[in-house]
């Protein structure tokens, strides 16, 4: 029971972070390699309240989701102001430097072996170290992610936010300015990531940089693409192919040296016929351009 529990709270994690990143890659169309990164910054802000200052969940989540509307717009600024491509490239370079970051920062971050031992993670009596504790949290920090992209979408500043997706200039012959629109975008999807983290670390209690590094923005950006873009089933769709059809694949009884191979083979051959058979994801509302 507790396998199927785990399985579920890291489902609402990843659920939480696909729609942060939705913001980014669904409704400004904009690509960032850096997610991880963000969604490490919360983690690692948290832990280090934790260890190193005692602070309780709130203490951790509130700088973790300060952090993440700093970290965002600070990339979306030095990259959109030369054009939208060069995001993919700046953000790569920022997901990058902020591995390295917290490799050599080992007095603070814990190096290359992480941080161990992350505690205070009682909340109205609930711990969210405990399977069900943590899926508890998990489960409402997704709801209330779900709600703020409705409001989002239903919002001016959702649909300005599409227009600048569709075309800067003509958001500009509207008075909105293109930049700070999608800086917004960023703040917000920065603070759910960063916010998603925080929950993943507490409930962990030990994190390290394996879990945040380059190759999990893309799997991220991959899940979010097969889920759907600009779609809040998407999200959640993208988080159950990431989640859970590797899960389900351990079952297929495979055993060897080559079985994790293979069913990497596996799960590559599925998501790439995924992609041919709906360009748009299981619920996108449109492909990737």
């Amino acid at each position: 029971m507790n396998y199927v529990i785990e399985i579920a709270f890291q489902l609402c994690i990843y659920a939480s972070v696909l729609i942060s990143l939705d913001f980014i890659l669904g409704k400004a169309g904009l690509l960032s390699a850096a997610q991880a990164a963000v969604y490490g910054t919360g983690a690692y802000v948290s832990g280090i309240v934790a260890i190193r200052a005692g602070g309780g969940f709130f203490t951790g989540l509130c700088l973790a989701v300060v952090a993440g509307a700093i970290f965002c717009p600070m990339l979306a600024y030095v990259s959109l102001r030369v054009s939208d491509e060069a995001l993919v490239l700046v953000s790569l370079a920022f997901q990058l430097i902020w591995s390295e970051l917290i490799v050599n920062l080992a007095d603070l971050t814990g190096g290359p072996m992480g941080l161990r031992g992350i505690t205070n993670s009682q909340v109205f009596g609930i711990s969210i170290d405990n399977p069900g504790g943590g899926l508890i949290f998990a489960a409402m920090f997704l709801a209330v992610t779900l709600l703020v992209s409705a409001r989002t979408e239903a919002s001016p500043f959702g649909r300005a936010l599409r227009a600048a997706r569709e075309s800067s200039e003509f958001l500009a012959a509207c008075g909105k300015e293109s930049i700070k629109t999608k800086a917004q975008a960023f703040s917000l999807a920065g603070m759910i990531a960063a916010g998603a983290g925080c929950l993943y670390a507490r409930h962990a209690g030990y994190i390290s940089p394996g879990s945040f590094e380059l190759g999990e923005s893309i799997r991220m950006v991959t899940a979010l693409i097969l889920g759907g873009l600009d779609s809040r089933r998407g999200p959640i769709a993208g988080a159950i192919v990431l989640i859970g059809l590797p899960e389900a694949l351990r079952f297929l009884g495979l055993s060897g040296p080559l079985a994790a191979n293979l069913n990497q083979v596996i799960y590559a051959a599925i998501l790439i016929a995924l992609l041919i058979i709906r360009p748009k994801g299981l619920w996108g509302r449109y492909a990737i351009k």
